[in-house]
């Protein structure tokens, strides 16, 4: 049984499979040994990435359950339902609003969309009327 402990410090995997490596010949086949010698050097190569009993200690979560979890209250409850169909662009952009309304960026997200439509429509005008940002934002409240 292989430690959790052992497995959030990532040691653990790399131990199996040199253990693995170690059985006799007619045991391992050579493609399980070239597949085991590329995961050893994977896992050595991203030793520095997978401090998991650090990441742990600092209140980060390790599984996917986080993720797992925001796609089926972001995604899944929106997109899916009786009746409803999506094109790419309507269901890009619905999950577009669904992610900022759920991480609570709505303001932000809408008066930086705000100024972004002002400086498209009016950007060269502006200028020359010399009026501030202000008044139209003022008018629009």
């Amino acid at each position: 049984m292989i430690r959790s402990s052992r497995v959030r410090r990532g040691r653990s995997l790399r131990h199996i499979a040199l253990r693995l490596l170690k059985k006799p010949v007619y045991s391992t086949k050579s493609g399980q040994k070239k597949a085991l010698r590329e995961t050893i050097k994977y896992f050595e190569n991203h030793r520095q990435w997978m401090r998991y009993d650090e990441y742990l200690a600092s209140g980060y979560p390790i599984g996917s359950g986080v993720v797992e979890s925001t796609c089926g209250h972001t995604v899944k409850k929106r997109m899916e339902g009786t009746g409803r169909r999506w094109s790419i662009k309507g269901a890009e952009s619905t999950l577009l609003l669904r992610s900022v309304y759920t991480s609570n960026d709505w303001d932000v997200y809408w008066e930086n969309h705000r100024q972004q439509e002002q400086k498209r429509q009016y950007g060269k005008i502006l200028p020359l009327l010399a009026c501030s940002d202000d008044f139209f934002k003022n008018k629009a409240a």
